[in-house]
């Protein structure tokens, strides 16, 4: 791929300490990311797909190896990097207009022009009827939209998806992911998405990256190219070549 690289693992390792032991979650573990590309994380549970999101947030240091953004100077983001997680964790207190807009008053940048655009994407997405609504008088997709605006509102360049659909029942889950999906790549962000769903993360991405088991490390990364631009995902799914591509991520996954 050509585009430009953004994000970089390179050799990471990280070794958990206890009282009588040490365990060995990730070792020797290095791929990138390049610009506006969406790719999805799968492998087996426990391989320490949620920790590499963690890794590369800031949240945790590596035993060893290297996390590397990269990020041109003439581009200004609020912070580098934005976390959605299972759950929306909007605050019920608050109104929806109140919740898109915590990320900005928690990193102290909520000006009226970080105001505005954040409310500019409420309104382009369909949330902006809703601003002055309750969570709970939301349906769960809605939410998780609403949770997702709340972290574009912090212009981040990388999306860190930790299987944010997981909660959802399947056709909502269907309908929320196309249209996460759809506002991903209209704004332009690069997203890593950890996912259990082999379906989702073969209409979801561009690729597609297979952890071992532990200690993990890349088994194997697969292009996903459906020969068509904006497909939905339900094309996608009913694709002559979708079938080959999950198979081909299953056999990984149970060899």
């Amino acid at each position: 791929m050509e585009s430009e690289k953004i994000l970089e693992i390179i050799n990471i390792g990280m070794k958990y300490h206890t009282l009588k032991a040490e365990s060995t979650a990730i070792s020797g573990l290095n791929f990138n990311v390049y610009k506006e590309e969406f790719i999805t994380i799968v492998g087996p549970s426990g391989c320490g797909k949620s920790t590499i999101l963690s890794l590369i947030s800031g949240l945790i240091k590596p035993s060893e190896g290297n996390v590397n953004i990269s990020i041109s100077d003439s581009e200004k983001y609020i912070q580098k990097v934005g976390y959605m997680l299972q759950k929306d964790y909007l605050f019920e207190w608050r109104t929806i207009e109140q919740n898109v807009l915590l990320g900005l008053e928690l990193k102290h940048a909520l000006t009226e022009e970080s105001k505005s655009y954040a409310l500019e994407l409420t309104k382009k997405y369909g949330l902006g009827e809703f601003l002055q609504h309750y969570p709970s008088q939301l349906s769960g997709g809605m939410r998780q939209k609403a949770a997702l605006i709340r972290t574009l509102a912090v212009k981040p360049q990388i999306l860190l998806l930790d299987e944010p659909f997981s909660a959802l029942d399947y056709q909502t889950r269907i309908n929320i992911s196309e249209e996460i999906l759809n506002i991903i790549k209209n704004e332009k962000k690069t997203a890593v998405l950890v996912s259990h769903d082999i379906s989702e993360a073969v209409s979801l991405s561009d690729r597609v990256i297979i952890f071992s088991s532990r200690p993990s490390k890349v088994k194997k990364i697969i292009n996903i190219d459906f020969g068509q631009d904006k497909l939905s995902l339900h094309e996608k799914r009913n694709h002559k070549n979708f079938n080959n591509y999950f198979d081909t991520v299953w056999s990984e996954l149970v060899d």
